[in-house]
């Protein structure tokens, strides 16, 4: 609870102080509006809200851990294809907005199993070679996931090439933008899978 107090105070502040010393300021309803469904969630406080979430299975075996990340990641998915997606980045949400919590709980299940790897592991060459083949992995299928983009037709910017590869992170995508592409302010299943894994090979 205090990460996500001192989050909201380090998000919001600033926001506030700026827009009541404006000429015209917002009325109080929809300034609250916006810091709540946008401002409000971003990392401290996906982090703080997401140690919540977790806890029920936060010392349960690794498969149940597992399965929790997993039908967290599928709630988060069926539900921005539903809707969440298209609002989140209408409201201009941040590190997945309000929701986000559903999918940052892969990285931090991600980091649980990662302390298992190393405490339970006395050769810690082979403990880094595990968690880089993971991490590998992990950043293979959130890669491999944000390909099925090429489902949808190519833009105008490039012709259809009959790759069955789409661009990869880091680099800006010619296809449109939809829940399969890799987005950091949708938070979307293929981001958060990758930087897990991105995190666990560093």
């Amino acid at each position: 609870m205090n990460l996500i107090l001192l989050g909201a105070l380090i998000y919001l502040v600033p926001d506030a102080v700026h827009a009541f010393t404006r000429a015209h300021p917002p009325a109080l309803t929809r300034f609250l509006t916006q810091v709540l469904l946008s401002e409000s969630f971003q990392t401290l406080v996906h982090i703080g809200v997401t140690a919540i979430w977790i806890l029920p299975v936060f010392g349960a075996r690794p498969v149940v851990r597992l399965v929790w990340a997993c039908g967290s990641a599928s709630v988060h998915l069926v539900l921005s294809h539903w809707f969440y997606y298209d609002w989140v980045n209408d409201v201009k949400g941040i590190d997945g907005g309000l929701l986000g919590f559903l999918m940052w709980t892969v990285p931090m299940i991600a980091s649980s199993l990662a302390h298992d790897i190393l405490a339970g592991q006395s050769d810690h060459g082979r403990a880094a070679r595990t968690l880089l083949a993971w991490g590998a992995a992990a950043m293979a299928l959130g890669y491999a996931f944000s390909c099925l983009n090429l489902m949808t037709p190519p833009n105008t910017l490039r012709e259809a090439s009959g790759s069955r590869l789409t661009e990869p992170p880091f680099v800006p995508p010619t296809r449109p933008v939809n829940l399969w592409t890799m987005s950091q302010r949708a938070g979307t299943v293929f981001y958060m899978t990758f930087a897990a894994g991105l995190s666990l090979a560093l």
